[in-house]
């Protein structure tokens, strides 16, 4: 049979199942990507620039809430500038949309048996949560878990944005993994 028999369950922070466009409507911005191949910019920048391994601007930023773990984030990849991501090319963007479309379409997310926390990020500016909430409802042992007020990166949130998430997280690993009583 196919499917992956090592894992007992998936927990996933804000997912890429589909992703934002910045109020332009997707089919614009699909439209606009295969133009763009088409006429040999595929490797070009949807925003013009490769932009900075990371922006620095905290009160900009759509990542996280917590300045301290952003400043932290900010400062690894000054020390190591490979690890940053810059903006997309027209070609990624294009294999990003197709990419979403196969998964929201795959008859084999109901053959996933094990069970999978989704979570999304309630103040999400990157990836859509309409269609993580599609996907998720396709898995036999999907749950879609929102974090009211949470930016993309739950786990570099603010303590109290990223409780929901270990809460959750303990919870499901002591029913897959129970501690054992002394």
């Amino acid at each position: 049979g196919h499917g992956e028999h090592r894992f007992e369950a998936a927990v996933l922070s804000a997912p890429m199942f589909g992703i934002q466009t910045g109020g332009i409507p997707k089919g614009v911005t699909k439209t606009l990507a295969k133009i763009m191949i088409a006429l040999g910019q595929g490797s070009a920048y949807v925003l013009g620039d490769p932009g900075k391994p990371f922006d620095d601007n905290f009160a900009a930023n759509v990542l996280t809430h917590d300045k301290a773990r952003f400043e932290r984030a900010h400062a690894i990849l000054m020390a190591n500038t490979d690890l940053g991501l810059g903006s997309p090319t027209w070609r990624w963007l294009d294999f990003a949309f197709r990419a979403c479309e196969w998964l929201a379409k795959s008859p084999n997310l109901v053959g996933v048996s094990i069970p999978v926390l989704v979570f999304s990020a309630g103040a999400e500016a990157l990836v859509d949560n309409a269609d993580q909430a599609f996907v998720t409802a396709k898995l036999p042992q999907g749950r879609l878990i929102e974090v009211p007020g949470a930016y993309h990166e739950i786990l570099m949130e603010t303590d109290a944005l990223s409780a929901p998430f270990w809460s959750e997280f303990d919870l499901l690993a002591n029913q897959i993994a129970p501690l054992a009583k002394a």
